[in-house]
């Protein structure tokens, strides 16, 4: 496949190294996370260039720190996102307006849905949805054999940087669409439990001083009348 310049600069071990000092983190702690053979060496993680999309979404979650989203917004930001995949995660939450009491339901401490996620059948979905032939999308597309694109398409893993280079040729935001819609974190454990509630006769508004990712706006339904 063409060589993908606009993310030469990725670095995720970098990256995760400079979360992980800031939350005082140990390596040992994300290795757990990983592959067996980062376990016998922790530290090597800060000096990997690209892991795998399920091991960030993984670290992600223990750093409480949205850092495929992150990378998303960095090097996939031209592309619109249009969502192609159906199967979605689906979170419920209660709210009690007058006692101020806010509960969550649904996936929002693990990440159990990658183990549903085949993303070469997501990419080969995409493709045909489109009418891409195999050939047309190796030839035209992803200016590779015809073979390479058969493997991309039994791909159940792909890295980070592979799924960037992807992204750009297909002119699809593969890591928005497939996982960044599965996935919900808050930096903090407390989000819920600190959560203010705000209701005026038009609207609900629910946010957490200390953590400012969290914020919801909602329309009351007797103010749409």
């Amino acid at each position: 496949m063409k060589q993908n310049t606009t993310s030469k600069d990725l670095h995720i071990g970098s990256m995760i190294k400079e979360i992980a000092f800031n939350k005082r983190i140990p390596a040992k702690e994300i290795a757990k996370t990983m592959d067996a053979r980062y376990q016998r060496n922790p530290a090597q993680i800060y000096q990997l260039r690209d892991i795998d999309v399920g091991d960030v979404v993984r670290i992600s979650y223990l750093l409480r720190y949205h850092l495929l989203k992150v990378i998303s917004d960095r090097y996939l930001s031209e592309i619109p996102l249009v969502e192609i995949d159906s199967e979605k995660e689906v979170f419920y939450f209660k709210l009690d307006i007058y006692m101020e009491d806010l509960t969550f339901y649904g996936n929002i401490k693990n990440c159990d849905f990658l183990q549903r996620i085949h993303i070469g059948k997501h990419i080969r979905k995409f493709a045909e949805k489109r009418g891409w032939s195999q050939k047309y999308t190796a030839e035209e597309k992803l200016k590779c054999s015809q073979s390479s694109v058969s493997d991309l398409y039994g791909s159940e893993r792909l890295t980070v940087g592979k799924l960037i280079q992807v992204s750009k040729l297909l002119k699809h935001n593969f890591i928005a669409d497939v996982y960044l819609s599965r996935m919900l974190i808050f930096s903090s454990p407390d989000t819920f439990a600190n959560c203010t509630i705000t209701v005026t006769s038009q609207k609900v508004r629910i946010e957490n001083p200390d953590d400012k990712t969290f914020l919801m706006t909602f329309r009351r339904q007797d103010s749409e009348k």
